[in-house]
């Protein structure tokens, strides 16, 4: 009787390591081991990125020829990012390192929101991003105006005009002065832009004041030269019956 063929024996290779290697330097090595590339999987690891991590059969294993060998590949972990609107620099730290990312870029922009409170991030909430990327962040900060020109103004006009300018009075006295009772005379800050509800002092003019001659046993005359000299005006002038010389001041 004929003896029957044993069955071939495929010839057998070893399973390269692909562990690190890219895509690329993997499917190279499964083809030059004449092994089949199965389908690849990618896997979210703090490993680096776009290598491979591990693989479907172990290296140095004898499989059959044109076996298939899967692998896995490195992708980097990706995180929601927070909303950071309204939290102090700060907050908006902690709250990047609590999801594994980083304090950007810091700008500042002029805002009526709270002082050093983000007002706008990038990328903005809700985007999906690598871990340990950084967020850039704007902070607010007070906005400022000019300081109007107070001088020559009188007080009411001066309120007014600070108010619509968004300050506030500070510190109000007055001087001596030939102007126009109430004008303001000097304003501090005089110039320059401040941060709105800065109070801005100023000096308003009060009429100036003089001694009062002494008038009494004067001529008429020379009474009304010595309140002139003195800035002075006669009121009413009156007389009475007097045993001084006629026209004299008593």
């Amino acid at each position: 009787p004929v003896k029957p063929a044993e069955p071939a024996v495929p010839p057998t290779v070893l399973v390269p390591n692909l562990y690190g290697l890219t895509p690329n330097q993997a499917d190279a090595a499964l083809e030059s081991a004449r092994l089949k590339r199965g389908q690849p999987t990618t896997v979210q690891t703090k490993d680096p990125s776009g290598r491979v991590l591990r693989q479907t059969h172990q290296p140095d294993t004898s499989v059959p020829v044109g076996t298939e060998v899967s692998y896995f590949i490195a992708t980097p972990i990706m995180v929601p990012v927070p909303k950071l609107y309204g939290l102090s620099r700060p907050e908006a730290a902690k709250t990047l390192a609590d999801k594994q990312l980083k304090l950007g870029e810091v700008s500042t922009k002029e805002t009526r929101d709270p002082r050093g409170s983000v007002v706008s991030q990038f990328p903005a909430e809700g985007s999906s991003v690598e871990i340990f990327s950084s967020i850039n962040v704007v902070l607010a900060t007070p906005v400022t105006v000019d300081v109007p020109q107070l001088v020559g103004k009188s007080d009411t006009d001066a309120y007014n005009a600070l108010k619509k300018a968004e300050l506030i009075a500070g510190k109000v006295t007055s001087d001596e002065s030939r102007e126009k009772p109430g004008t303001v005379l000097s304003q501090t800050p005089s110039a320059g832009r401040v941060e709105i509800g800065t109070a801005v002092s100023f000096v308003t003019a009060r009429p100036v004041t003089v001694l009062v001659p002494n008038l009494f046993s004067m001529m008429d005359t020379d009474a009304r030269d010595a309140l002139k000299k003195d800035e002075l005006v006669a009121g009413a002038v009156t007389s009475e019956e007097s045993r001084s010389k006629l026209g004299t001041v008593i």
